[in-house]
């Protein structure tokens, strides 16, 4: 287990957030003569789709289904006038609907598609893919006079991508190659890719301090390589529809 700091190193940690919280609070004042400008966090909860992925795996290739679940987000951010810029930690987890294989590879063997079919049929498997996301966005307001302020944007970072797939049970049915290589499948593992995102949405400002939000951001990222998952490396495209609503709090 690492090391874990005491009452004196929490003490130290706490002051000093403290005192980065009073200059960021004492930088923004002076910004917060022009509406809209200054210090500000934010918060979102949000209705996550995946969409199909591909996954590969030496010859083995397939499509995973996943289902809709909520994603939670937090930013802090600085705004200039129309022009926001924020660092921006967000989660979410999607439960796998189904894993299809299109091509089934036993040492290096492609399986008949009547055998793939079965094993199709017969493996039910079930999971989850977990991400992290941690982004630099930039955002820009749209003044139109009407109270909704409209802002469109985007960003880029990093994301953590977590597959837990449980592994198949019932393969009786099947020659021994066949349940030696499908209990291969799955596992779980994890791995960190670039990220980006694009979107836009609508604010109104319900006070001087506080905003009110809705959006849709796509979020995309590279192909996780997923060790855990099979006896070779296997890939896997993560992306992400996400609408969205929260609040921005100004200082």
């Amino acid at each position: 287990m690492g090391n874990v700091a005491g009452p004196a190193g929490i003490r130290r940690i706490l002051g000093a957030a403290t005192l980065l919280g009073v200059a960021l609070l004492v930088f923004s004042t002076a910004a917060h003569a022009e509406r809209g400008s200054g210090l500000y966090l934010a918060a979102d909860l949000g209705m996550a789709s995946s969409s199909t992925s591909d996954l590969k795996s030496g010859g083995t290739r397939g499509k995973t289904d996943f289902g809709s679940a909520l994603g939670y987000s937090a930013a802090v951010g600085f705004g200039w006038g129309p022009l926001r810029m924020e660092g921006e930690a967000s989660w979410r987890e999607t439960d796998i609907d189904s894993i299809e294989y299109t091509r089934f590879s036993v040492a290096g063997q492609d399986l008949p598609q009547d055998v793939v079919r079965d094993i199709n049929n017969a493996v039910d498997l079930k999971g989850s893919r977990a991400t992290l996301s941690l982004m630099a966005n930039a955002w820009y307001d749209l003044d139109v006079g009407i109270g909704f302020t409209p802002y469109f944007g985007g960003g880029l970072g990093i994301q953590y991508v977590r597959y837990e797939i449980d592994r198949p049970r019932d393969l009786s049915r099947f020659e021994p190659e066949v349940v030696s290589a499908a209990r291969t499948i799955g596992g779980d593992d994890g791995d960190w890719v670039l990220a980006y995102q694009i979107g836009g949405g609508v604010a109104y400002r319900l006070m001087e301090s506080l905003v009110v939000q809705v959006g849709y951001r796509y979020m995309g990222a590279g192909d996780p390589k997923l060790t855990s998952l099979s006896d070779s490396s296997a890939k896997s495209e993560a992306g992400n529809h996400v609408f969205r609503a929260g609040i921005r709090i100004g200082f």
